[in-house]
Parts: C-alpha cells; sequence; structure tokens
C-alpha cells in the first residue's frame, strides 16, 4: 500500500455555489459546507433553526451573504453534537464572536437595546 499523504482539496463558497449552478448538486442537497468540506446533514426535522443578527439593512445583502455577524443562534435536535463539535472553532476562526446553540425546542428569548 501506498504511504503517501492523502491530498484534499478545501473548497471555497464561491466554488460550492458554482458547483450547485453548473447542477451538481441541487439546492435542497442536504450538503453543508464545513470548513472547506462537503459534509452530508442529517435530514433536518421540525425542531432545527437558525438566527443571525447582523449589522444594515435586508438590502446591503442583496448581492451576498452577510459576512460579519454580530450574533449566531442554532436550535438543533439531531446535529445538536456535531454542530458543537466542529462549529463552534469554525465561527470563532471566522471572527463570530457569540453563536449559541441550543438542543430541542427554542426558549424564550428577550431582547434589550
Amino acid at each position: 500500500m501506498d504511504d503517501a499523504a492523502l491530498r484534499t482539496h478545501r473548497w471555497s463558497r464561491v466554488e460550492y455555489d458554482r458547483l450547485i449552478d453548473c447542477g451538481l448538486f441541487g439546492e435542497d442537497a442536504r450538503l453543508e459546507l464545513l470548513d472547506g468540506v462537503l459534509v452530508v446533514r442529517e435530514p433536518q426535522g421540525s425542531r432545527h433553526s437558525a438566527a443571525v443578527v447582523v449589522r444594515g439593512a435586508p438590502w446591503d445583502y442583496a448581492s451576498g451573504h452577510p459576512t460579519a455577524p454580530l450574533l449566531l443562534v442554532e436550535i438543533a435536535e439531531t446535529s445538536l453534537a456535531i454542530d458543537r463539535r466542529h462549529k463552534g472553532s469554525l465561527y470563532a476562526r471566522a471572527g463570530i464572536t457569540d453563536s449559541r446553540r441550543q438542543a430541542g425546542e427554542c426558549p424564550a428569548a428577550t431582547c434589550h437595546s
């Protein structure tokens, strides 16, 4: 067996979007891009949601996704263990200083300004 190192390619968001645009993956494909790796997502149950707080107005993001969220919250039933193990460090490297993951139903929240 060959002992050569396994070479991999980390995909960028732009490359991933191009794959979808070319029809390689449907927009409903259960894939997630985590640190450049395409990961098969678990089917999302009825108790899976996410919310992101960003600066600006909706029209500021007409040509692309926000790149600097202030807060990211995920509510997950089936993917919580994976999310906790892998996503926290990815969010930190991306400069997201506040991210929360919650199991099951979303608890009531109060916002203060």
